[in-house]
C-alpha cells in the first residue's frame, strides 16, 4: 500500500525428466523361515525405503525389512523414495518363492521416475520512489502429479519459501502456495528443490523493475544488498544470516565477466550483424536435510577400519573425502580404510543423501566417532603402559609424512 512502484511478473519454471546414468533397478528376495523380505535397489538412503516398504506397505515389523543399496549411479533427489515396482517385487518374491528382479528401461523411467519442477509463479514487487525494496508477493502454482510423492508438497512451500528473501532487505514476505493435482507423473524433490524457482522469480522480478523504473538492474541490487555491517540479520521470511559479503561477491563476479567492457563487445557484434546480450543473477542456496548422522569405525581381522556410514554415494565421492577425514583422525592410510554404506542390517539408522547434506553431517559424525576411538586408545594404552590417560599423546606425524 506504501509502495510507489509495484512491479509484477508471471514465470513458469518447465517440469525436467531427471533421466540417471543407472535407471532404477531392484532384487527382491524373501526367506521363508525368518519371514523376511531383502530388497536390493540403487537408492539415495536405503534406511527411508526400509520404513516405508515395512510400515505403510507390507505391514510387518521394521526388523523384518532389510533393504541394501551398493555405490549408484546417479539420483539428484529422483531415487529417495519408495517406488511402487520395489513394493511389487517384494510381494512377488514371498508368493512365488523365488527371487524377483527388476530393472526400469528408459522409457518406463520418464514415466515413472518422479520428476521435477512444473510451477507456474506470479511475483510481485513493491519499492518505493527510491528504489528500496519494500515487499515480495508470491503466488506459486506447484503441480504435484497424479498422487503426492514422498516430499512434494515440502518442495514449493518449506523447501522453496525459505530463500525467497535472497540477499535483499525485503520489509515484508507473502508467499502462497496451491499444489494442484494433475494426470501427470508426480514431482518431488530433483536439483535444489523448490529453490532454484524462487531465486529464479527473485532476480527476474528485479530485472523487470529496473526496466519499468530506469535504473540500472545492478545499481537497483547494490540499493538493497544486506550489508555485512547488519549481519548477523533475520530475512523477512524468518531465516538467520551470521555472515555474508553479498556485494563483494557480485562485484568479483562482475570484474570476472568485464560487465563494465560489455558496450563495446555488443558494439562490436552489431557491427558484424548480430545480437550480443548479457545477464547476472543471484543465488542464494539453503541446503536441505537433517543436520546429524551416524558413524561407526570398525577394526577388521585383515588389517582394515571400516567406517559405517548413514549417507549413500550416488557419484559424489564420499569414499574419498570419508576415508580422507578418517585417514587425518587416526592416522590410518587411506587404502587401508573401507567405507561401508547403505546396508539397514548393518547400520540401524541413516539419513541418506539429499539437499547437499551428506559432508556436513556424516564427517561432523566422522570426526565425533575417531575421537572417541583415540580416546578409546587411549585408555588402553595407559593400561598396557601402566601409565595416565593424561600422560599419553597421539601423534601421526611420521604415518602422514
Amino acid at each position: 500500500a506504501q509502495a510507489a512502484h509495484v512491479t509484477k511478473l508471471t514465470v513458469v519454471n518447465s517440469r525436467v525428466v531427471v533421466a540417471s546414468m543407472e535407471g532404477r533397478a531392484c532384487t527382491a528376495e524373501y526367506h521363508a523361515a525368518a519371514e523376511k523380505f531383502t530388497l536390493y535397489a540403487g537408492t539415495q538412503g536405503s534406511w527411508l525405503v526400509k520404513n516405508l516398504l515395512a510400515g505403510n506397505v507390507l505391514k510387518v515389523a521394521p526388523e523384518k525389512v532389510r533393504v541394501v543399496t551398493p555405490d549408484v549411479g546417479g539420483g539428484f533427489g529422483m531415487k529417495l523414495y519408495l517406488y511402487a515396482e520395489y513394493a511389487l517385487c517384494a510381494i512377488a518374491a514371498r508368493q512365488v518363492g523365488r527371487p524377483v528382479r527388476w530393472a526400469a528401461e528408459r522409457t518406463e523411467a520418464f514415466l515413472s521416475d518422479t520428476h521435477g519442477r512444473d510451477n507456474i509463479t506470479l511475483g510481485e514487487l513493491a519499492l518505493d520512489a527510491g528504489g528500496k525494496f519494500l515487499a515480495l508477493r508470491t503466488k506459486n502454482y506447484a503441480n504435484m502429479g497424479a498422487y503426492l510423492s514422498t516430499f512434494a508438497p515440502f518442495i514449493p512451500t518449506g523447501a522453496g519459501t525459505k530463500v525467497l528473501a535472497s540477499i535483499y532487505g525485503f520489509q515484508g514476505i507473502h508467499a502462497h502456495v496451491i499444489g494442484v493435482l494433475t494426470n501427470t507423473v508426480p514431482v518431488d524433490a530433483y536439483r535444489g528443490a523448490g529453490r532454484p524457482e524462487s531465486n529464479y522469480l527473485v532476480e527476474r522480478l528485479i530485472d523487470t523493475a529496473a526496466g519499468e523504473m530506469g535504473i540500472d538492474r545492478i545499481e537497483l541490487r547494490r540499493r538493497n544488498i544486506v550489508p555485512s555491517s547488519s549481519m548477523p540479520f533475520t530475512t523477512a521470511i524468518g531465516q538467520r544470516y551470521d555472515s555474508g559479503e553479498f556485494e563483494t561477491i557480485m562485484d568479483a563476479a562482475l570484474a570476472k565477466i568485464d560487465w563494465a567492457g560489455f558496450p563495446a563487445r555488443q558494439a562490436a557484434a552489431a557491427r558484424k550483424g548480430m545480437k550480443r546480450g548479457i545477464g547476472l543473477a543471484y543465488y542464494l542456496e539453503a541446503t536441505g536435510g537433517g543436520p546429524s548422522e551416524r558413524a561407526e569405525v570398525r577394526f577388521t581381522q585383515d588389517g582394515f577400519a571400516e567406517v559405517w556410514v548413514g549417507t549413500q554415494s550416488t557419484g559424489q565421492g564420499h569414499e574419498t573425502a570419508y576415508a580422507m577425514l578418517t585417514s587425518h583422525e587416526l592416522g590410518i592410510p587411506m587404502e587401508k580404510i573401507r567405507i561401508m554404506q547403505g546396508d539397514t542390517d548393518q547400520v540401524p539408522t541413516g539419513g541418506g543423501t539429499g539437499g547437499a547434506r551428506s559432508l556436513y553431517s556424516e564427517g561432523t559424525a566422522i570426526l565425533a566417532t575417531t575421537a572417541t576411538v583415540v580416546e578409546k586408545g587411549r585408555q588402553a594404552a595407559s593400561e598396557v603402559l601402566e601409565t595416565a590417560v593424561v600422560d599419553i599423546a597421539v601423534s601421526y606425524t611420521h604415518l602422514r609424512a
